[in-house]
């Protein structure tokens, strides 16, 4: 599926089920269109009350993520290098 504002591809179409405290901000869990299950950390360079925090918890918790790649290039499941990798 490709972005219709860019030349990019579809990486991931997720329905959030589940949004948690995290690190300074929220984590975002959920199942993708590919039945993969995905998490996502959203981190906040400002602090948040306890009463914001829910009601943007709530909000998130309704919503879809769709992560677009900039390269039309597929992404392909473990091929990264581990740093420091031996062999």
């Amino acid at each position: 599926m490709k972005n219709p504002d860019t030349d990019g591809a579809l990486v991931a179409d997720i329905e959030i089920d589940e949004v948690g405290p995290g690190d300074a901000g929220f984590m975002l869990r959920g199942r993708g269109s590919d039945g993969q299950q995905y998490q996502l950390h959203v981190h906040l360079d400002i602090p948040v009350d306890r009463r914001t925090w829910t009601v943007v918890a709530e909000l998130l918790s309704q919503s879809e993520v769709r992560i677009w790649r900039s390269s039309p290039t597929p992404i392909r499941g473990g091929s990264r290098r581990r740093r420091n990798a031996v062999g």
